[in-house]
C-alpha cells in the first residue's frame, strides 16, 4: 500500500487508479454498515467508515515494525471502538 501510495503521487494514472479503488472500498463499506445498522444516519454510517478505514490503514502500516501489544488485546480494543461508533449518540 506504502508503495502504490508513493507511485501514485508521481504518476497520475496510478493515482486515479487508487482513487477509484478507495471510492469503491469507501462505498461498499458504506453499504454493509447501512444494512447491519440501518437506525444511523448515512453521515454518521460514512464518517463511522473513514475512521475505521484509518484504523486499518494504521494498522497495516505498523505491522513494519515490531509490535507492542499482543494482536488479541488489539482486537479487543477494536471491537470496543467500533461499539462506541456505532452505538454513540
Amino acid at each position: 500500500m506504502l508503495e502504490m501510495s508513493a507511485e501514485a503521487t508521481r504518476n497520475p494514472q496510478v493515482a486515479a487508479w487508487l482513487a477509484e479503488a478507495d471510492e469503491r472500498m469507501f462505498n461498499n463499506a458504506c453499504a454493509h454498515m447501512s444494512k447491519e445498522y440501518p437506525n444511523l444516519s448515512q453521515a454518521r454510517i460514512r464518517s463511522c467508515v473513514e475512521v475505521m478505514a484509518v484504523m486499518v490503514e494504521g494498522t497495516i502500516y505498523r505491522r513494519h515494525v515490531p509490535q507492542q501489544v499482543q494482536p488479541e488485546e488489539m482486537e479487543k480494543i477494536y471491537q470496543e471502538i467500533i461499539n462506541m461508533l456505532v452505538t454513540a449518540k
